[in-house]
């Protein structure tokens, strides 16, 4: 299919289309059609794919490299974006990783280690983004931003019900967060809704990122957040 058919069929430039084939920024409207176009999900549209790794320290370290030349970064999540999210998120992480860790893991003092030293990273990380404000593309998806408000910022299920509810409005500030930046748009960040949910994924857009896409790690962003055996299934970064 040629550009100029799907430029007519998706209602989009001729020019926007050969912009978007050569690696330009796309815009967040466009991917929306593009992806309707060809019955496909917006993360199909990245070439997503599922591979876990052993180590979250290593991933998200490698993460933080890449997106400190990076020029743009499109981040597929569920509810939010780490880089996008509020002080208030930061400030319950640490107690919401240390939530996800299953009583009977091994070696729990070693994985405590662990958790401070990602948490380190991750702060480096939103730290140089704050400094540096490369473009942002962030699809969130409506259906896990909704669960998000029902379950609220939890590391895992079962806590007081007085935690819940402060967990909760810890959740409505950061479903507010993403909300006023989709109204105010400010420079640099383009938030886009999806109905369904996302494979969560970020992209920073260079050129050994490119070199590494076939073999990362993708990093959903859901109200949970687990950790067994040495491995991360779930993150709330992007």
């Amino acid at each position: 299919m040629t550009p100029e058919e799907v430029a007519s069929a998706t209602g989009l430039s001729r020019a926007a289309i050969y912009r978007y084939e050569a690696g330009n920024p796309i815009r967040v409207d466009a991917l929306g059609k593009i992806a309707d176009f060809f019955d496909v999900s917006i993360a199909s549209l990245f070439g997503v794919g599922s591979e876990f790794i052993g180590s979250a320290k290593e991933f998200f370290e490698r993460m933080r490299q890449i997106e400190a030349v990076a020029d743009q970064i499109t981040a597929l999540f569920g509810p939010v974006a780490f880089l996008l999210t509020t002080e208030n998120f930061d400030s319950l992480l640490k107690q919401l990783l240390h939530e996800s860790v299953p009583e009977a893991a091994p070696n729990q003092h070693s994985l405590d280690d662990e958790i401070a030293q990602i948490l380190e990273i991750l702060y480096q990380r939103k730290e140089a983004y704050l400094y540096r404000r490369p473009s942002i593309v962030s699809l969130v998806s409506a259906l896990e931003l909704e669960q998000m408000l029902v379950t609220g910022l939890v590391g895992k299920y079962g806590l007081p019900d007085d935690v819940v509810a402060q967990r909760r409005e810890a959740a409505m500030i950061e479903a507010e967060n993403v909300l006023r930046m989709m109204v105010d748009q400010p420079m640099g960040v383009q938030i886009g809704l999806v109905e369904d949910s996302l494979h969560g994924c970020q992209f920073p857009d260079s050129e050994e990122w490119s070199q590494l896409r076939g073999r990362h790690e993708p990093v959903p962003s859901g109200p949970l957040c687990q950790y067994q055996s040495g491995r991360w299934y779930h993150y709330f970064s992007s």
